[in-house]
Parts: C-alpha cells; sequence; structure tokens
C-alpha cells in the first residue's frame, strides 16, 4: 500500500488517497492494518487503523480514497497537517488479510 496524497478538505477533515496493490493471484475480500506515517527520518507522526472491504482481484491495483476527522487539539494530526508531503513517508502494517476463498493470514 502506497499513499498517494493527504488533502485537508476543510477544519474537520483530512482526506487519504492510497494506492493498494493484490500481489498475490488469490482475491483479497478484505484488508485490516494500520497505517503509519513517518518524516523521513523515520519519526513517527501519526498512526491510525484501517479496513478495506473491497474485493481486490489476484494482480489488481486499486485506488482507495478515505478520510478521518480532523482534531486540531491532537498534536499528531496538527504535525500531519503541516508536513511538507514531499518528506512524509508512509507504512502499512497488515493486521489480517481474508481471502475471498475464507482462507486468513494474520
Amino acid at each position: 500500500m502506497y499513499y498517494i496524497s493527504i488533502n485537508i478538505l476543510n477544519s474537520q477533515h483530512i482526506r487519504y488517497r492510497f494506492r493498494i496493490t493484490n500481489k498475490t493471484e488469490k482475491k483479497v475480500k478484505s484488508l485490516k492494518g494500520n497505517i503509519t506515517f513517518t518524516n523521513k527520518q523515520g519519526h513517527e507522526i501519526k498512526t491510525f487503523p484501517m479496513a478495506y472491504e473491497e474485493p481486490i482481484k489476484g494482480g489488481e491495483e486499486v485506488i482507495w480514497d478515505t478520510e478521518t476527522v480532523f482534531d486540531q487539539f491532537m498534536d499528531d494530526e496538527e504535525a500531519l497537517k503541516n508536513m511538507d508531503r514531499k518528506k512524509l513517508d508512509c507504512q502499512w502494517e497488515p493486521v489480517q488479510i481474508t481471502y475471498a476463498d475464507g482462507t486468513t493470514v494474520k
């Protein structure tokens, strides 16, 4: 999973755009995990849980837009909002991948 963009929609919402690639041959039913944004030095800025519950065919790439509520009183959210987007890195840590055939990887 790669982040493509982060936009401040208004004073209350942040929109994220991610590219998700299924690198297996199996159809994915859902993904759950944590997304962590860091600066280029590796210092964590913000981590939040994610759940993507749309099917992804084997080898397919999808674009996923999602939003979170922006809380100006949370230091990590303010830091993310003000960070130069070119200086951000993003990592996805899977917690659970469920395939269409019912198998699950944790």
